[in-house]
């Protein structure tokens, strides 16, 4: 309740012609269904979930029912722990759509907070923007994160909304993406103004079920997406390894240094840049230790997530 009251006047203060503002409690205990039954906002919907039926997880029968609910052409998405930056979110968010454009992926950064941990949360998430922006522009777009994101009532009743998903646990916006979004059809939106910040998890643990969640819904991906971030990710492992293993290789300690300098100089222009157009605060000295940190942890969580039991999650 208490995120619900931080975001519904941001909600209700979006500078848009046309909005209605749909929120879904599903199965809610702490008095969230009492607080909002108390509201008056005339253009607020509130759908309330008693019980999920078999086969489906909560979060995707729950987006299932509210866009279901919309009235309007364009379903925008956020979670409910989220913050537009600002009223024009909305705005900026469903600008881009044309009868040519059906989604508009939006970036969605964590609050910035002074411990190590914030740091490689913020990193992830701006590695994984750099990804899925990127190769959006591309004509290869594979995912959205559902704290920003929109797209077209039409492509989701197309796809018969998340039904052919509605059993996976997670993947309410990425997988759907995967499946839904089609090459030059969806543009994408980092102006400032269109940022939602989120709340990040505040221990590791919390953050690697978090994220060991999120990976395990990968091997649902089209095999086309599947090949080309295995392809990303076994590049830049494999760079590590070989090149720490040549480093201990007496002849080849010269080269591995060369190598390692001009990867690091490189990957310091990339996420310099990448740090302003996405409004980041990053000092450029950390990308390298960073970057190391997150390759290694990733494929810690990816062998995790291999052997995912999707019995944790319930």
């Amino acid at each position: 309740m208490v995120n619900l009251q931080k975001l519904l006047p941001l909600l209700t203060s979006q500078i848009h012609p046309d909005f209605e503002i749909i929120l879904v409690d599903d199965r809610s205990t702490d008095g969230s269904a009492a607080w909002l039954s108390s509201l008056d906002i005339k253009n607020l919907k509130v759908i309330t979930i008693k019980a999920t039926p078999l086969g489906w997880t909560g979060k995707k029968y729950a987006l299932q029912l509210g866009v279901q609910a919309a009235t309007n052409p364009i379903i925008l998405l956020t979670d409910a722990d989220c913050m537009p930056a600002t009223n024009h979110w909305a705005r900026e968010m469903t600008s881009a759509f044309t009868l040519e454009i059906d989604a508009c992926i939006g970036y969605a950064p964590y609050q910035k907070e002074p411990t190590f941990l914030n740091k490689l949360i913020r990193f992830e998430t701006l590695h994984t923007a750099m990804q899925y922006l990127s190769l959006t522009l591309a004509g290869m777009p594979y995912m959205g994160v559902g704290r920003n994101m929109a797209y077209s009532k039409k492509i989701f009743e197309k796809q018969n909304g998340l039904t052919s998903i509605s059993h996976i646990l997670g993947g309410d916006d990425d997988l759907f993406a995967n499946l839904a979004f089609k090459k030059n059809r969806v543009q994408i939106q980092i102006a400032e103004d269109s940022f939602v910040h989120s709340i990040p998890k505040k221990t590791y643990n919390e953050w690697f079920i978090q994220k060991t969640r999120h990976l395990a819904v990968g091997k649902y991906y089209k095999l086309f997406s599947r090949f080309v971030l295995g392809l990303l990710m076994c590049s830049q492992a494999v760079f590590y390894i070989s090149v720490f293993t040549l480093f201990f290789i007496q002849t080849y300690i010269a080269i591995s240094l060369i190598g390692i300098l001009f990867r690091t100089l490189v990957l310091i222009y990339i996420f310099v840049r990448l740090n302003i157009k996405l409004k980041e605060d990053f000092k450029w000295y950390w990308f390298p230790l960073l970057d190391i940190i997150f390759t290694f942890n990733y494929i810690y969580v990816g062998l995790n997530a291999y052997f995912f039991n999707r019995n944790k999650w319930k």
